[in-house]
């Protein structure tokens, strides 16, 4: 049996309410030559019997058993197992546009790019309402070329495109030779891995369309749980430059790795779920700040000024005093928006009053109008059967007979004048 075109992994752990929808995404490609490698990550609901069940009935099914330490670790077992000339990974509670592999995989071909990467949506699980994810893919960064490579835009590089798994697809031999894994940590194990791929690829495209639909509003995918290993982004952070200096390349990236670390703190430190993991995260900001060189660009080379500052307080501030300036912070937005609600109030109330005085005039103006269209229009036709009746005398036989009598007795008569 010859090789599928495109590989696609799928890390299942506890997804049953999603994973229908996911599976259906893949299964109903406009590409068919694929192999679907779902690892199921030792998951206590109904995963395996789907996948079961799946797999009797689709040949292109590759079902492996996880060890349970998360979705990098599942990712990886997939990668080893691959045969596609591409390769993509879904999470499971996501899904596709059924036009999106062959699309992308067509666009490599064309290319001969190692990375392809699209928009995507975000899907809100409570109101089924999705639109465009603006921060996965910031096409205001991108370089005025169809391929290009992490040197055209080295400022903004791990800026422009997010960690995220499932908008890349990656030409395989790509991976295999750069030797690309997923980090297995708790949380952000796709950073190292995405990151390291944007420098490395000799060439990266991109379509300006969104295909993937990213599911928000959960409770069981890893940014929903950060509790389990709340300083695991710090982690991963660390890893990616010390393999970046490795490489020789972290000064070359330097503002964008910044500007990328800072972002993920104040992400991690404000998405807490716990008091106790709060204060880790917060408990680290000195050693992240110093470790990871954020102090280290120029002002203008900061993207966000507040989320510096923001971890500046983190390191100068007891706990209680952040928390309090938090709190200030909070209580005068709070008192921002109430004002503004109440002078959007007050010009209601405005208008309202102003509708109230001439709502009784509304009918005899309108009255009025009506009145006068009329009046109007009958004035406008007795002007047409006038012209009518001009237009006949004008082309009648004895209009035309009498100005030829008359002419010659204007030609005297004007010559006597003169």
């Amino acid at each position: 049996m010859s090789d599928p075109r495109v590989s696609v992994i799928v890390p299942i752990y506890n997804a049953d309410p999603y994973l229908d929808e996911c599976l259906d995404s893949i299964e109903n490609q406009t590409e068919q030559s694929l192999e679907i490698i779902c690892v199921n990550d030792k998951s206590t609901d109904r995963t395996a019997e789907i996948l079961e069940i799946r797999s009797q009935s689709d040949t292109r099914y590759q079902v492996f058993q996880g060890e349970g330490l998360g979705a990098g670790a599942a990712r990886n077992l997939g990668i080893g197992a691959s045969r596609g000339t591409y390769l993509i990974c879904l999470d499971a509670d996501d899904f596709f546009d059924e036009t999106f592999i062959k699309d992308a995989a067509d666009k490599l071909d064309t290319t001969g790019a190692d990375l392809l990467i699209t928009q995507s949506y975000t899907y809100e699980n409570d109101t089924h309402e999705e639109y465009l994810t603006d921060w996965t893919f910031v096409t205001g960064n991108l370089p005025d070329k169809d391929v290009f490579n992490y040197r055209d835009m080295q400022d903004s590089i791990f800026n422009t495109f997010s960690n995220v798994p499932w908008n890349k697809m990656y030409k395989r031999s790509f991976i295999v030779e750069n030797q690309l894994w997923y980090q297995q940590v708790k949380r952000t194990d796709d950073l190292l891995f995405t990151c390291l791929a944007l420098v490395k690829a000799r060439s990266i495209t991109t379509i300006k369309r969104p295909y993937p639909h990213y599911r928000i509003s959960l409770t069981t995918n890893s940014t929903s749980t950060n509790e389990v290993d709340p300083l695991a982004f710090f982690e991963a952070f660390r890893s990616l430059k010390e393999e970046l200096e490795k490489l020789g390349l972290f000064e070359n990236v330097k503002t964008s790795y910044v500007n990328h670390a800072i972002d993920g703190y104040y992400a991690n430190l404000t998405s807490q779920k716990t008091l106790a993991t709060f204060v880790k995260v917060f408990e680290s900001a000195e050693r992240y700040f110093t470790e990871l060189e954020l102090g280290s660009l120029k002002t203008a080379e900061y993207l966000n000024a507040s989320q510096l500052a923001y971890i500046n307080n983190a390191i100068a501030m007891s706990f209680d005093e952040f928390i309090f300036t938090q709190l200030q912070e909070v209580t005068a937005q709070r008192d921002l928006s109430w004002k503004t609600n109440r002078t959007n109030e007050r010009e209601r109330w405005k208008y309202y009053d102003a509708y109230t005085l001439l709502a009784p005039q509304i009918p005899i103006l309108e009255e009025k109008l009506h009145n006068e269209t009329e009046a109007r229009k009958d004035v406008e036709g007795k002007l047409q059967r006038a012209e009518e009746e001009i237009e006949t005398i004008l082309n009648s036989k004895a209009y035309r007979f009498g100005t030829s009598i008359a002419t010659p007795y204007r030609k005297v008569v004007d010559a006597l004048r003169h």
